[in-house]
């Protein structure tokens, strides 16, 4: 069974340069692959060309698209087009798309945002903040416009005013939101990366802010989960869109004659952590209604400005193994290359091996600008508590596979 991982790159730039926007998409292939990898052949490619000589004769084919972008352009339109021409389905993340075509050509596996913004508001309301600010929202991203819109028609207090975005840069987006802190209890990001650039640059500026605000971000990344203060956040889980995805891949596969598409809602879930002081998120019955209020933004915009350095740092923790992780925790306590090989068992020369990609996933050359970047962003107790319950999950499946 072959799915084929297409990735859209801008022709001038080079794969090094486009990686850090693969992380989401790449967590849940990955975490397919891993739970179904003896059932499923992963098999990336840049080349639609290359993929339409692969894939026209194989009847197990089904595509799945990895944005590079911000937005979806003419080419990957038509990308789409074709392989609904040659029978070939396309599953699609729903942040992939941005402009509107024909989706019943497509596959989707969405976010259920009206559920999404139903537990944040209950959430707010339940521990009496009701003060919010929407940060961070990208115009042209399909996933910041739909999360903005579902708040913004269920919570009628928020204004326009209430929402900042990156349309002029980071930088103007926090300045504008600084200068009005003081009206927000609450401060909604748009996803973990643009929260943790928030949170960063307010430990400098306003370190007190932090402590008695609420920052709920929309990733679960675990970047959220490593940093400090750790990141509360509301999303589906990725094992779910894993196996979502594969079950989806199945019927295309058995079913692709059968029906036109089908579009799988992945359910929420809140995860309370230090930026809602460990709060935990109480059930509730009540439904806010949406009403009919319309957002608006310029989408036009051709360059929008990211926060780098979380999102190298999400990207390199979604692609590297638990022995990575290690060797980060060893290098921020400032072992030797020697003395992580000794620790783990491992050769010098694996140990470097891996020290060298990790640098490279980072875009740095030496161990001091490694650990210069990632030592803001990944506290030591977190990181190793993260490990822990990782080497935990690993022993219990082994058994379970002895077992068998």
């Amino acid at each position: 069974m072959a799915f084929y991982v297409l990735r859209f790159l801008n022709s001038a730039k080079k794969l090094s340069n486009e990686r850090s926007f693969f992380y989401r998409n790449d967590v849940i292939v990955k975490r397919m692959a891993d739970i179904y990898r003896k059932k499923l052949k992963v098999i990336d490619t840049f080349s639609f060309d290359e993929f339409i000589s692969s894939a026209a004769h194989d009847e197990e084919a089904v595509a799945f698209f990895v944005k590079t972008k911000i937005d979806l352009d003419d080419y990957s339109e038509w990308v789409i087009e074709k392989c609904y021409e040659k029978n070939i389905p396309v599953i699609l993340k729903d942040d992939f798309l941005n402009v509107p075509f024909n989706i019943r050509h497509a596959n989707m596996i969405s976010n259920d945002i009206a559920d999404k913004s139903n537990i944040i508001l209950n959430y707010c309301v339940t521990n009496n903040r009701r003060n919010l600010a929407l940060y961070g929202l990208n115009p042209r991203s399909n996933a910041d416009t739909k999360l903005a819109e579902g708040i913004y028609q269920r919570w009628t207090a928020l204004d326009i005013d209430d929402i900042y975005t990156v349309v002029n840069g980071l930088d103007s987006c926090y300045e504008s939101f600084f200068e009005n802190r003081d009206k927000y209890d609450v401060v909604i990001l748009v996803n973990d990366l643009v929260a943790v650039d928030l949170i960063e640059r307010l430990k400098h500026s306003d370190p007190e802010y932090i402590e008695k605000t609420f920052f709920i971000g929309s990733m679960n990344s675990l970047l959220s989960r490593l940093y400090y203060p750790s990141l509360t956040s509301s999303s589906y889980k990725q094992t779910s869109g894993a196996i979502m995805l594969y079950r989806l891949y199945e019927l295309c596969v058995k079913n692709r004659n059968d029906f036109g598409s089908v579009n799988i809602m992945l359910k929420n879930y809140f995860t309370s952590r230090d930026t809602t002081a460990n709060i935990p998120f109480e059930q509730s019955t009540d439904c806010f209604k949406p009403t009919n209020r319309k957002l608006n933004f310029d989408s036009s915009v051709e360059e929008i400005e990211t926060p780098e350095i979380p999102i190298m740092i999400e990207s390199m923790l979604s692609s590297i193994d638990l022995n990575d992780l290690k060797i980060i925790g060893m290098l921020i306590r400032g072992k030797t290359a020697l003395e992580i090989a000794e620790s783990l068992f491992m050769s010098l020369s694996s140990v470097k091996h891996k020290m060298s990609n990790l640098y490279r996933l980072l875009d740095v050359k030496r161990k001091k600008d490694f650990i210069d970047t990632v030592k803001p962003y990944i506290n030591l107790k977190y990181l190793d508590d993260y490990i822990k319950e990782q080497s935990t999950c690993l022993l219990y499946t082994s058994d379970a596979a002895d077992d068998k």
